[in-house]
């Protein structure tokens, strides 16, 4: 496409000068469900006492331990020689472990603290110690969206199976570093290589020069004896790439010529456009995502690959059979079905990759006329819906395929204004946190029916009135 793509890795001295030490205050989040039994809390609990041993004199800590609920180990961030000095840091590892990785009530709970405590003075940094094994991964991403900047992230992951992309993503996004580990492995080793992360960068500010473009993913800092991968392209024919910055210890604006030379094969390129592609969902520019997606053969959030066998046929038992694909552009009304080659931004691929005409997709999935409300049809159990409001369900008693039926309708409601679905989102999510603070299941579904009768229109609160019905919920 006319463009030259680039890779770049800088690596730092293993020791260098440090700078004046400056406070900071950390926030751990230390995970404390039931998939952390056994040899993963040990760890995990190393893990957290290491961190402390390794922070300076001026830093503090504050703790919060999360599963279903959270708890706080102090009400304010402490110097870590107090919180070492606590009777209950002897009895941590015999804690109980339990109940589900709900992080984004805790995490919604320490960026408030944070809140109260933060000074100018000091600088503030989450440490995350879990597996990862949460369901509601978007949901925390938008919670941080508004600290990008102003709150590092490191994350350390401990399981044999972590969910590292989630980890890595969270900590890219924030400034942080991402670290995995087994239960078996140095645990202090590890820390210290984050540790090194705590005190002041070797270079910050990074910069790529032009005509050199960034891929848009966050380009971080350099620590003593860090490494960091940079991808860049350009239009131009150009044998070298300058990087710009700032020392971490006196602020000096610092520079490095670097020469770049031929090599073959995609992946500059590939990673350029995945980087990309994250950046641009980000920046909730969705349909640039999609569109790139397409162009590079890449899976991305607002994609998909479908499998097409160009062997075997199957006999449709009728003419019109109906395939039921909701359309999530405007143009799309609640009442209908577009046909599925009408559906942005899916992506349709064929053996051997090359794009299936749309003409045969129709074939396979023809048009279900547009109609008034009242041909409003269910929706079929497997629809996707977010994760996030899984939880909705649980907190009304509501199980099995009613729980499914009204988080889909949930979901239409969303997309029934597109211009108002990031609003409906934020009211459906400010929701579900608030029933899950109330302790009665009654005063719950009291709750969510104000919130139906004032926010959701015909025709889906009668569908969801329906369902409720169904389960003895509502007269």
């Amino acid at each position: 496409d006319g463009q030259t793509y680039a890779l770049l890795r800088l690596v730092a001295p293993p020791v260098v000068v440090r700078g004046p030490a400056v406070p900071r205050d950390y926030y751990f989040l230390v995970d404390q469900s039931g998939s952390m039994a056994g040899a993963k809390w040990s760890a995990c609990i190393r893990a957290f006492r290491e961190f402390l041993l390794r922070m300076e004199s001026l830093d503090r800590a504050c703790v919060t331990f999360f599963s279903t609920d959270f708890t706080d180990l102090a009400e304010k961030p402490m110097p870590s020689a107090a919180i070492l000095a606590e009777a209950a840091m002897d009895r941590l590892d015999d804690l109980s472990v339990g109940g589900g990785t709900e992080l984004l009530p805790a995490l919604h709970h320490v960026l408030q603290m944070l809140e109260r405590h933060r000074s100018p003075e000091r600088q503030s940094t989450l440490v995350l110690i879990t597996d990862g094994q949460v369901g509601n991964e978007q949901a925390i991403h938008e919670e941080l969206k508004p600290w990008c900047g102003k709150l590092r992230v490191h994350t350390f992951g401990i399981d044999t199976a972590v969910n590292d992309s989630f980890l890595r993503q969270l900590a890219e996004e924030h400034g942080g570093s991402s670290t995995l580990a087994t239960p078996e492995d140095n645990i202090p080793n590890l820390v210290a290589g984050i540790a090194r992360r705590f005190g002041t960068e070797v270079v910050r500010e990074l910069q790529i020069g032009s005509p050199w473009e960034g891929s848009g993913a966050p380009v971080g800092a350099l620590w003593e004896g860090d490494a960091l991968t940079l991808c860049m392209r350009t239009a131009e024919e150009i044998a070298e790439v300058v990087i710009a910055g700032k020392s971490g210890a006196d602020g000096a604006e610092v520079s490095f010529r670097i020469p770049v030379a031929p090599i073959s094969g995609a992946g500059p390129r590939l990673l350029w456009q995945r980087q990309r592609i994250h950046a641009l969902e980000r920046e909730c520019r969705d349909d640039e995502a999609a569109a790139l997606a397409c162009a590079a053969n890449l899976l991305s959030s607002g994609t998909a690959f479908v499998a097409w066998d160009e062997e075997e046929r199957i006999a449709l038992t009728s003419p019109r059979y109906s395939v039921y694909q909701p359309s999530l552009t405007d143009r799309t009304h609640l009442a209908g079905f577009a046909p599925l080659a009408a559906c942005s931004p899916m992506v349709l691929y064929g053996s051997g990759g090359r794009s299936l005409p749309r003409s045969s997709m129709c074939l396979q999935a023809p048009a279900l006329p547009l109609g008034s409300a009242s041909r409003l049809e269910e929706p079929p159990p497997e629809a996707h819906r977010p994760s996030e409001m899984d939880r909705l369900p649980k907190l009304l008693g509501i199980e099995d395929g009613a729980a499914v039926r009204l988080v889909d309708w949930l979901e239409q409601w969303i997309w029934l204004s597109p211009s108002q679905s990031k609003e409906r989102k934020k009211s459906l999510r400010k929701l579900i946190g608030k029933l899950a603070w109330i302790s009665n299941t009654e005063k719950r579904i009291d709750q969510f029916s104000a919130w139906l009768i004032a926010s959701v229109e015909e025709p889906v609160l009668t569908a969801i009135q329906r369902v409720l019905k169904e389960v003895n919920l509502v007269p």
